[in-house]
């Protein structure tokens, strides 16, 4: 987890929203249950993509975004990065950062209208498929910890209340990760506003 990091900053406090995960607390005025928080979710997505291949070198750089598949200029919002493994691309993150809250009803079957961005990643001619893996909310940015936050269909926020990840949609569902062929040499990856995807390239 060093990898191209010179320092860490780190701030915990008992009900700070950008905290790993909250414990029991009452103040008389604020009640937190120990619950695994949003921000946890996005360090396992850091991790995997910087992933565990012990032994080889790895490398992390980060990619110019172009376009959005649609013909327009790049879009502030996006952010891209490839993770490469003893010299070959292994994985590609792309996070849009755009704000987005589907608060008003991301409990109900009906979501509200998500803007995304479509992003076409040039990848390697021999790579053959690739598997896309989702962070995502039906919240959107708003959502707090048991607020359907998932990373690849798995939650921490479970029944159980363990602190342990659980499936708990199906990785067959492809709003959840889907294995995407290769064409001429490209992948394209549709993004949704505060999500983020991980591509894994198949050779």
């Amino acid at each position: 987890m060093a990898i191209g990091v010179d320092r860490v900053n780190t701030q915990l406090g008992i009900v700070f929203d950008f905290s790993l995960w909250s414990v029991d607390f009452a103040d008389g005025k604020t009640k937190r249950n120990h619950t695994v928080l949003a921000p946890f979710y996005g360090q396992v997505f850091a991790a995997e993509f910087i992933g565990s291949s012990l032994g080889e070198d790895v490398q992390v750089i980060e990619l110019a975004i172009t376009g959005d598949g649609d013909g327009n200029t790049g879009s502030g919002a996006l952010s891209a990065y490839v993770a490469y493994e003893s010299g070959r691309p292994a994985r590609v993150a792309v996070i849009n950062m755009q704000c987005w809250s589907g608060m008003a009803n991301c409990s109900s079957s009906e979501s509200l209208s998500r803007p995304s961005q479509e992003v076409e990643v040039s990848v390697p001619k021999d790579v053959k498929s690739a598997l896309v893996e989702k962070l995502t909310s039906p919240c959107g940015a708003d959502a707090f910890a048991d607020q359907g936050i998932t990373w690849d269909g798995v939650s921490w926020n479970t029944a159980e209340n363990d602190g342990i990840g659980r499936q708990v949609l199906d990785r067959d569902d492809d709003s959840v990760a889907n294995v995407t062929i290769v064409n001429n040499g490209t992948v394209n990856v549709r993004v949704g506003a505060s999500e983020a995807v991980m591509v894994n390239l198949g050779y």
